[in-house]
């Protein structure tokens, strides 16, 4: 484990890819640039309450507001500062660089303190001889118990509440380090009271919480506890990533990214991962460096101005900080639903308080209702003679502050997809449009030969606004139920 020099101041199956939509005006989005008091690559930031804390690539963390002022905190020299949190209330919070963890109470920071921050090997149950837990269940780990370090590679940390913090840890298997006196002392929190290991074969997972669950990530394994580490339970697979966001509003609906890859690498799931949708960005060189939720919608980060915001429905725009087209933005972080700020290249810090706002020629909230609810008359399809038969009828959502001339124009293509047996892969059997209403509204009747479903007891309803100067490109994909 590296020795702590900081010097002290002041004391987160893919179907198919979804739309991406440029915007044709200047962003709507109101930003504000903050000063920041440093030219350095900001690399972790957070926001909560009236605090915002920053760290970067240079080892400082500084400590400030969302109008700036930011105060030298902490500088750990020849480190990156990785990741920041802070306690709902803005009063403590958490910085990693390196190996180490440091603390703030609201004053001052302070090195981690790790004396409890031990595996117990002689600990009944504990079958691990030297403490990892292993894909194999009973087998010995990785490396001899000699070498084990349950604080090496920091990874990732989280607050459940304004005492409880956590951190996952990196190259040593499952540990998880928990604090419940808001930093001052830490343990290790990812086995039972037997000693036994709560977490099979994750490393170096990834942290989101979300009201009091916390969500653990890496790879394709995705595990949550409701209990702060009491219990773990297995909740899906994923897509082979290493970020995680979860919508606060309806956690089965979570996006996944890989920062190492291409932004193709950005994945969408609306019931836990059963499938998943790619998103694409219009440049597929920009890579993803953040992810974060709010409710019904995520925000993505990344190089060469990336700078993204995912719908419910998977309707991906690009905002933009006025004058900052081509930042690097490396961090982002939400202090409320209309709160976001991100962080980036040259020390930039760019706050919104209306990220919700709609971008000129990009949309606002989604044209379609979620997933959870078809717009079809009665939810179900209807077997009669030989054609089964529904129709789509519902209202596009128009932006605040536009009108019905303005939203209330466009075509949508209607596809129907069908699988004629339980093993055979959804083919399509429908396709037609629909043109919009002036009212907003859509209707259309929908008859497909029997013949074409055979035994499916659901159709596949996708429904792809064309777009307007208002409204953008929108998908959305539904389940029907056949009534037989």
């Amino acid at each position: 484990m590296k020795s702590r020099t900081a010097a002290l101041i002041g004391a987160a199956l893919p179907l198919t890819t979804l739309a991406f939509v440029a915007p044709s005006a200047q962003s709507a989005v109101p930003w504000t640039v903050v000063p920041s008091g440093t030219t350095d690559l900001i690399t972790a930031v957070d926001y909560k309450g009236d605090t915002v804390a920053f760290g970067t690539v240079t080892g400082d963390v500084r400590v400030g507001t969302a109008t700036g002022g930011f105060a030298p905190a902490i500088n750990v020299p020849g480190e990156v500062v990785s990741d920041i949190s802070l306690s709902p209330d803005g009063t403590k919070g958490v910085a990693l660089a390196g190996n180490d963890a440091y603390v703030y109470d609201g004053a001052s920071w302070t090195a981690a303190d790790w004396t409890d921050v031990t595996y117990d090997l002689s600990a009944p149950g504990a079958t691990y001889p030297n403490g990892f837990c292993p894909s194999t269940p009973g087998s010995a780990g990785d490396f001899p118990a000699a070498s084990l370090d349950p604080t090496v590679d920091l990874a990732d940390v989280e607050w459940l509440d304004n005492q409880t913090a956590l951190i996952s840890v990196d190259d040593v298997e499952s540990s998880v380090l928990k604090t419940t006196d808001g930093g001052a002392t830490w343990a290790e929190s990812a086995r039972d009271s037997a000693g036994n290991c709560l977490l099979e074969d994750i490393k170096g997972p990834d942290l989101t919480v979300t009201g009091s669950t916390t969500w653990v990530m890496h790879r394709t394994s995705i595990m949550r506890s409701l209990d702060a580490f009491a219990t773990v339970q297995p909740f899906g697979v994923g897509a082979d990533h290493e970020k995680l966001a979860v919508d606060p509003s309806n956690p089965l609906r979570q996006l996944q990214s890989k920062d190492s890859a291409h932004y193709t690498h950005l994945a969408l799931t609306q019931n836990a991962w059963e499938d998943y949708d790619w998103i694409r960005s219009s440049d597929d060189t920009k890579k993803v460096n953040d992810i974060v939720s709010a409710p019904g919608r995520f925000y993505a980060v990344g190089t060469g101005g990336l700078l993204e915001r995912v719908g419910a429905s998977g309707l991906a725009e690009q905002l933009n900080v006025p004058g900052r087209a081509s930042t690097e933005w490396r961090a982002a972080a939400l202090n409320s639903p209309t709160e976001l700020i991100v962080a980036g290249a040259g020390g930039t810090l760019a706050l919104t308080t209306d990220p919700k706002a709609p971008t000129g020629g990009g949309g606002g909230d989604d044209a379609f209702p979620p997933t959870s609810n078809p717009p079809v008359a009665g939810g179900t399809a209807s077997v009669k003679g030989g054609k089964v038969r529904f129709k789509v009828r519902g209202k596009l959502a128009r932006p605040a502050g536009t009108s019905k001339a303005q939203a209330c124009q466009g075509t949508i293509k209607v596809t129907v997809k069908a699988s004629p047996t339980k093993k055979a892969t959804p083919k399509t059997v429908k396709k037609t449009k629909v043109k919009v209403k002036k009212s907003c509204r859509y209707v259309k009747r929908i008859a497909i030969k029997r013949s074409k479903i055979g035994k499916a007891k659901k159709l596949r309803l996708i429904l792809r606004f064309t777009g307007n100067d208002v409204i953008g490109r929108s998908t959305g994909k539904y389940a029907v139920r056949v009534k037989r």
